[in-house]
């Protein structure tokens, strides 16, 4: 295991918002919406944007019952979406989202080894820069 859980946070659960912008990431603005996240706080090993990974642990838990929902009772409708090319990009992600692990599986970037970056500082084109993977659970 990559990433490990280190507290839980008893806040209410949060409505899900746009990416803050690089210069918000660490303000008490930033935070304070993080703070309004049920579930665990995952914290990552070697990955260099631990806000990113934070945030995006977080909103996994906060809409997880949504997922669940959704993949209870139209996972087949969107399999047979996209098992018979009938869907276009919503199905695939779709089909993505309901497929998304636990945080505490998601993976290390193999490409930048969880930097983000690439060796000339530019962003890393696997992990679109913050240095980790969210898995996906197989069909």
């Amino acid at each position: 295991m990559l990433i490990t859980t280190s507290k839980h946070i008893e806040s209410p659960p949060g409505i899900p918002g746009v990416r803050l912008r690089p210069e918000l990431a660490n303000s008490q603005t930033a935070q304070a919406w993080l703070d309004q996240l049920e579930g665990p706080r995952p914290t990552p090993v070697k990955v260099g944007n631990h806000v990113a990974f934070d945030g995006d642990a977080r909103l996994y838990y906060a809409v997880r019952e949504h997922l669940a929902r959704l993949k209870g009772g139209r996972e087949e409708s969107v399999r047979r979406t996209r098992d018979l090319g009938l869907g276009g990009p919503l199905a695939l992600k779709l089909w993505e989202a309901l497929r998304i692990q636990y945080p505490e599986r998601w993976a290390i970037c193999p490409r930048c080894s969880g930097t983000g970056k690439e060796p000339d500082a530019s962003y890393c084109p696997k992990c679109h820069g913050p240095g980790y993977i969210v898995t996906l659970s197989r069909e």
